[in-house]
């Protein structure tokens, strides 16, 4: 069994939020090699709607909202942001 196997219903899926994250967390990998704080954040988020896509295709319209934090207003002066 799948987690949308398992989750899943025969119901539309017009709304899905994303807004897992974590912050501030020790440096560590997961079992698959990805470091934590990006899978968790970004990875997680992907693979979702990735298991979810053909449910909320059929339940057109839907929509995906991803949220953020305001944990980059935190930043000090020091740091520097790069923009590619």
């Amino acid at each position: 069994m799948t987690f949308v196997s398992v989750h899943v219903w025969h119901s539309p899926l017009n709304v899905l939020i994303l807004n897992a994250g974590v912050f501030g967390a020790p440096h560590s990998l997961t079992d698959d090699g990805f470091e934590t704080t990006f899978q968790t954040n970004h990875l997680g988020h992907f693979y979702l709607v990735r298991l979810l896509t053909d449910l909320l295709v059929a339940s057109t319209p839907a929509r995906v909202v991803t949220v953020s934090s305001e944990s980059h207003r935190s930043l000090h002066s020091h740091c520097a942001l790069v923009v590619v």
